[in-house]
């Protein structure tokens, strides 16, 4: 009798499986991305962030020729570093605002 309810129950797992009649799933796609139309190329957002971006770049050129300023001064690069194009720091020159 207990072979025999076995047999039923694997019967019924076999028959009633909900994913054995199923066939693989199919990929999912994501669509294309759009190209950007040409008002978003120059929208406010895209202008303030440009504008982030140079103000930050002309920071850093103001905080190097400071740099270079304050090596003239101690005497690490002479004068006419001052009116050349910027050289590359020396070395043992510290950084400010860096640990």
């Amino acid at each position: 009798m207990r072979k025999r309810w076995c047999a039923l129950g694997a019967a019924c797992l076999v028959l009633f499986d909900p994913g054995a009649g199923k066939a693989a799933p199919h990929p999912i796609f994501s669509p294309r991305p759009h190209p950007p139309r040409p008002s978003a190329l120059y929208g406010p957002g895209v202008r303030r962030s440009a504008q982030t971006y140079l103000r930050l770049k002309l920071l850093e050129l103001r905080e190097a020729d400071l740099e270079r300023a304050r090596l003239v001064i101690e005497g690490k690069l002479g004068i006419d570093a001052l009116l050349e194009t910027p050289p590359p720091l020396p070395k043992d020159a510290v950084k400010r605002n860096k640990p």
